[in-house]
Formats: C-alpha cells, structure tokens, sequence
C-alpha cells in the first residue's frame, strides 16, 4: 500500500511538473507570436499610412537599428557597406578629411578625439565637442556615416563646422581645410629624463600598424638609453581588438592573462595569453589612460595611472595602492593631477598653455625650450 502510495505521489508530481513545463512554453511561444505579430501591424501601417512613404526595406532596416539602439551598447551596431569602409580606412588607410574620430552620443554627433598634427587638431577641436552643424545644415539625428559623408571631402576643400564646447555659453563656428590624413599610431616618442633614462610614448589609436610602430618607437629609444618608459593612451578612443592584445603582450611576460572575452555561452569564452614577445618584459612602466570618457586632454583633466615596479623593488611609496584586475607586478597610482613633474619641450605643432612656449612645425621654438610641462601643450591654432 505505501508503495502505491508512493508510485502515486511520484508521477503526480511529475505530471503536474510536465504540464507546468508545457504551459510555461506555449505560454511563452504566444507571447511571441502576439509581439510578432505586432510588429508586422506596425510595420503595415507605417507602410501604407504614414505621411511620409517608406520602403518596406527602410522599414526593416530601421527597426533592426532601433533594436540594437536600444541595447544601450554603442559598441554594438549593424554596419552597412558604406560604413564598414569607413571603418577600415580609418584602421588601415588615408583619406581627405579633417582628422578627428566621432561617435554618436546623446543623439549628437560628438568628437572623440581629434588626432594629431591634422587640421582639426590645429583648428581647436577638442575631445567631448558635440557638432551641431556642418556647412548650415542641423547634425540633430544624424548618423555616423551621415557625418562622415559631410566632413571628409578632396583635400583643399573648406568645411564649416559649429561645435557646443562644455563650459562656453555659446557655440563656436570653426572653418577648416580638409587635408590628407595620415594615421600614425605613435604621435610622439622621445626621451622625458635621458639622465634617468625616462621615455615617453604617445599612442594615439589601435590600428593595424600600431603594434610595429610602437615597437619601432622603443627601439629608437632603447638605443639612446631609455629605461623606464611612460605609455600615454589619454587620447586613444580605441580601436582594433587584435592589436590592443598585441600591443599589451609587449610589456607582459608569456602566460600572463591580458584579457577575457566571456560570452553567454560559458563554452564559447576565451582568454587571451601573452605569449612571450615582451620587449620591456621587467623595466618600470607607467601607463596613463582618460579619466573620462573621451580623454579631455587639459592641465586640469585627472588620469588613472598603472605602475610596474620591477622585481625586488619597494612598493611602500605613498602614492602607490591596490592591485589592477590583471596579472603582473603592476600596481595603482591613486588619481591625481596629470601634469609632469619635469620639464620638457612641447611636442611639434603645439605650444604651451602657460608660458605661451611653442615648437612650429619646423621644430624651432618661439619661447624658451624645456619651459613647459608636457601635459600642458596644446595643438597651435
């Protein structure tokens, strides 16, 4: 009887959990099916009623950018033809422009960082500004490739841009000569301190030949006695994946996790590894990288600092705190001003934003050479 009992109770629970098990499904299987079919009434009268005609294929489209807009990530998106060669000449090639890198950013296009020695870095152009108008016409609800179209052009072409700049009441108009640009990865490269053997490298992108030109770039500079060296990314908007885990492979000894990419399905998550090509594997390392989204590059900006100590040195300095959530002697310099404690000549085409010292194209100075702390330089406009 207690057997019959049990064999009872057993396949009553198993039956009630099959039926909640198939109500949970067809439940879930009409939920869908109701919103798809929404959704096709909703594209039907937009199609047939709407004041303005659109194509059922622009209909599409546009729904398929909605739904990853409203993901939230602008790191995801759906890449046209037209916008995926954009993509790659700004990876890979030249083109005639102004040379500045946008996102879209609160519905605006938004500068992420003008790049060097470009007219837009010599017109004034600063990270964070919000174009609101190119050549008269309103950027409101522009996209990417929209703007892209609109501000590169032949080289000796003229622009004109209106740009809303946080902190200044009313918006600035800029006029600018397009150019040819060229992406150099490493902007400048030089020796902060040669008595103490400090370089200084500035890396500017993540594109296809940056790993090369940054190993060019501490090569030179090994040879004329550096080292300790200092990486600064504060105007690097990113770039190519395989080439940030190249680059951070030269400074990581093999086997040491440089990233993780983890993926809903734990199965299809992966680790990359260095693999042993350090080219500065022990020397001391500092790594300044944006405070802020979009690296306002000013002498009041505040940066994040990662430092290496080479083995068996002391890590008691009091600016020195916490671990970094990766592997390596590496530790963390608490935020603090971004400006250099040393002295030294402005790169060329900027000048100083105290002393007003400025190094022209040439190289030559107008100003007293080594009069200027290095975070203060400013392109000349």
């Amino acid at each position: 009887m207690n057997r019959l009992r049990t064999l009872v109770g057993t396949l009553l629970v198993a039956g009630l959990a099959f039926l909640s098990g198939g109500w949970l499904v067809g439940h879930n299987e009409r939920a869908a099916e109701f919103s798809a079919q929404l959704f096709r009434e909703v594209l039907q009268h937009v199609r047939d009623e709407y004041v303005d005609p659109y194509s059922e294929d622009r209909l599409y489209r546009m729904a398929a950018d909605g739904l990853l807009r409203e993901l939230g990530d602008p790191h995801t998106a759906l890449m046209s033809p037209e916008e995926y060669e954009n993509l790659r000449l700004q990876t890979t090639g030249e083109y005639g422009g102004l040379g500045i890198q946008i996102a879209l950013r609160d519905g605006w296009v938004t500068v992420i960082a003008p790049l060097p020695n470009t007219p837009a870095a010599r017109a004034g152009i600063q990270p964070g500004d919000r174009i609101v108008e190119v050549n008269g016409q309103s950027t409101r609800g522009w996209t990417e490739d929209q703007a892209v179209r609109a501000l590169r052009g032949p080289k000796g072409t003229t622009v004109r841009i209106k740009v809303v700049r946080v902190g200044v009441d009313e918006p600035i108009e800029f006029t600018i000569v397009r150019d040819e640009i060229h992406i150099d990865s490493v902007s400048a490269a030089y020796l902060l301190d040669p008595a103490a053997g400090v370089g200084y490298v500035r890396l500017t992108t993540f594109a296809e030949t940056s790993k090369d030109e940054l190993v060019r770039a501490i090569e030179r500079l090994r040879g004329q006695g550096m080292r300790k060296l200092v990486l600064d990314l504060r105007l690097n908007p990113g770039g190519l994946f395989d080439q940030a885990i190249a680059i951070s492979d030269l400074f990581l000894r093999e086997g040491q996790t440089i990233v993780q990419m983890r993926a809903r399905d734990p199965s299809e998550s992966r680790t990359f590894r260095a693999r042993g090509d350090a080219v500065l594997p022990d020397a001391p390392l500092v790594v300044l990288a944006p405070w802020l989204s979009g690296g306002e590059p000013s002498a009041r900006a505040r940066c994040k600092a990662w430092c290496r100590y080479p083995a068996g040195t002391s890590s008691s300095s009091p600016r020195a705190s916490g671990t970094p959530p990766w592997a390596g002697p590496f530790r963390k310099i608490e935020s603090r001003p971004a400006t250099a404690t040393r002295r030294a000549p402005c790169p060329r085409g900027t000048r100083c934003r105290a002393s007003r010292t400025a190094r022209t194209a040439g190289g030559s100075s107008t100003a007293g050479a080594g009069s200027c702390r290095t975070s203060r330089c400013a392109p000349i406009q």
